[in-house]
């Protein structure tokens, strides 16, 4: 597979305007989730050394190829179009121009609203030099009123019945929700409705707010400690969340930095995880699902550490046939050579 032309000069201009907010106290937040909808980053604003809780989302480009006699120009496709429309954030177009390193912004979402059809391209004029002036002036007053109009539409599309709207308001969520706990707490009720695509996004997001150890932490996934205690809280789980959650995670996923994982540590967060959990088996096996029978006993025993002998046999006792499951008699060498079984190591 060969790399796109541009991709270094794409790269800089990422980099140039991390570094332009980042330099001006504001939070850089690259999408790093292994989705991007039309947004390439999220600003959180800050003044004073406080989050004020109004967050952008970035369309970022840089070259020459941008260039026009009056400025500069992003353009639109259909895909795009629908996206920055129908974002529940407001969203910035910032181009980078290579020769002279500056930046220059405009409104993405401001333009868009004005337009009945799509556009074949937004201007971005001259005239919008971002500076650390112009960032104060113009740039922050500017999306802070375009934030309070937009802020609670990215819960309320959660619940669209296009799934591509739904990924996209689970991103915004995992933006504003770095500054307000209660949209990410809404993001984790609506977690039982999704499926597919939107549960396995859901997932990723919300467990950042977990102690998660295979996360590489950085100021672009970072969420204060007070959001994630807010958010951790209400990680109790029902029987039939907890079947959901299995049920997204293969058994092949079980491994650090992988959807098993995600799920553990979400499963984790939750004091009475343990016992719910011999519960799951009791409906597994009832229900003849295999794989959600060896996912929900393997956790019985790896959580029961140097008691999992003891463990298997009370399991055993309330179902023999768990002893027929596939990967059972794996299962059981490990029990009789070690006594306990591993996980993520």
């Amino acid at each position: 597979m060969r790399l796109r032309k541009n991709r270094k000069i794409e790269r800089a201009a990422v980099n140039a305007a991390r570094a332009f907010f980042e330099e001006n106290d504001c939070v850089f937040q690259e999408v790093d989730l292994a989705n991007d909808y039309g947004k390439d980053a999220y600003i959180d604003i800050v003044d004073r050394d406080v989050v004020t809780g109004t967050c952008v989302a970035a369309q970022i480009k840089g070259g020459d190829k941008y260039r026009r006699a009056d400025g500069f120009a992003i353009p639109v496709d259909e895909d795009h179009f629908q996206i920055w429309r129908n974002s529940s954030m407001p969203v910035t177009g910032i181009v980078h121009d290579p020769e002279t390193g500056s930046l220059y912004w405009t409104s993405i979402t401001e333009f868009l609203a004005m337009k009945s059809s799509r556009p074949t391209s937004i201007p971005v004029p001259r005239s919008n030099l971002l500076t650390s002036s112009s960032l104060h002036s113009a740039f922050k007053p500017q999306f802070r009123g375009e934030s309070q109009r937009l802020g609670a539409n990215c819960v309320l599309d959660l619940s669209s019945d296009s799934e591509d709207q739904r990924l996209q308001s689970i991103s915004d969520c995992f933006g504003l929700g770095r500054s307000d706990s209660r949209i990410l707490i809404s993001l984790r009720r609506f977690l039982p409705t999704f499926t597919g695509a939107s549960l396995e996004y859901t997932i990723c997001v919300l467990t950042h707010v977990t102690p998660h150890p295979d996360i590489l932490w950085s100021s672009s996934n970072w969420i204060p400690q007070e959001v994630c205690n807010a958010v951790c809280k209400h990680f109790r789980w029902t029987i039939d969340e907890i079947i959901h959650l299995l049920e997204a995670a293969e058994w092949e996923t079980w491994q650090r930095g992988d959807m098993g994982e995600h799920v553990y540590m979400m499963l984790r967060q939750d004091p009475e995880i343990e016992s719910k959990m011999q519960r799951v088996v009791d409906i597994a096996m009832r229900a003849n699902n295999d794989d959600l029978a060896f996912a929900s006993t393997y956790l019985c025993l790896y959580w029961s550490r140097d008691n999992a002998m003891q463990m298997y046999d009370d399991l055993v006792n309330r179902d023999p046939n768990i002893e027929l499951l596939p990967l059972m008699p794996d299962v059981r060498h490990l029990l009789y050579n070690h006594g306990c079984v591993p996980l993520f190591e």
